[in-house]
């Protein structure tokens, strides 16, 4: 739980939940050491139940 800190998309042109699966699972590899290098350089922080990149709240942004 807790904020967003990093988004990305796949496009779902399956039925097959494995191969959704596996789809998602390739963006939280590419999405996830990012972050923590982020975090870890100090440039993405947590505040008050926000995330926030270089001091700037990080929004979501709804799907097309």
């Amino acid at each position: 739980g807790g904020p967003i800190c990093a988004q990305s998309y796949v496009q779902i042109n399956t039925r097959s939940t494995k191969k959704l699966e596996e789809k998602i699972h390739v963006l939280e590899h590419r999405l996830y050491p990012n972050v923590i290098n982020l975090f870890g350089q100090g440039k993405l922080k947590l505040s008050k139940g926000k995330a926030l990149l270089d001091n700037t709240e990080i929004k979501v942004k709804s799907p097309e």
